[in-house]
């Protein structure tokens, strides 16, 4: 209780809201632990840090299952990805650092940036692998991966099947 009181207190300042708004944002995405391996506190974490650097309040329960499922339901792992987007989201754009975030944590955010890449533009799918770092490379060291296309790709690699991380969480969810 006090953790929760914490975070409902924490998104009403956040969000310039009544502690009622704060507490049915919380409500409500506190219930996506009944279906899935997250915790309360993953899920405060989660929502406390993509707010505070401009998450919208409309995509946050979505995006909080898309980050679940990358951690595939993992609490401590689902932190670390947080903490990697969110930093990422401060800055604007995919920085080093934040790549390195992402891969402590397990993540190949290129490989995802790649996939979704793909799917959306032939040119870039036409390219080989080296031309492809070589453009990672490019673009990170310009400051042009922005954040908007990391969370797409974090949203495409959650939410397409065939990819990955597709339905993750509710595959943790039939193990012990």
């Amino acid at each position: 209780n006090i953790e929760r009181e914490s975070y409902v207190a924490t998104l009403q300042t956040i969000m310039n809201s009544s502690k009622e708004e704060a507490e049915a944002l919380f409500n409500k995405l506190t219930k996506i632990s009944l279906d899935t391996p997250l915790n309360q506190s993953s899920i405060g974490y989660a929502s406390e840090r993509l707010l505070n650097f401009g998450y919208s309040r409309e995509g946050l329960e979505d995006m909080i299952i898309d980050l679940g499922n990358l951690a595939r339901g993992d609490n401590e792992k689902m932190e670390r990805i947080t903490k990697a987007l969110s930093d990422t989201l401060s800055k604007h754009f995919l920085a080093g650092q934040e790549r390195n975030q992402f891969a402590e944590a397990g993540i190949d955010i290129w490989g995802l940036l790649d996939a979704y890449y793909s799917s959306t533009d032939k040119e870039w799918a036409a390219l080989t692998d080296e031309e492809k770092d070589s453009e990672f490379i490019f673009r990170q060291k310009y400051k042009l991966l922005p954040a908007s296309d990391v969370v797409a790709a974090i949203q495409y690699a959650s939410d397409t099947p065939g990819m990955p991380y597709y339905n993750a969480m509710e595959l943790a969810m039939d193990t012990v």
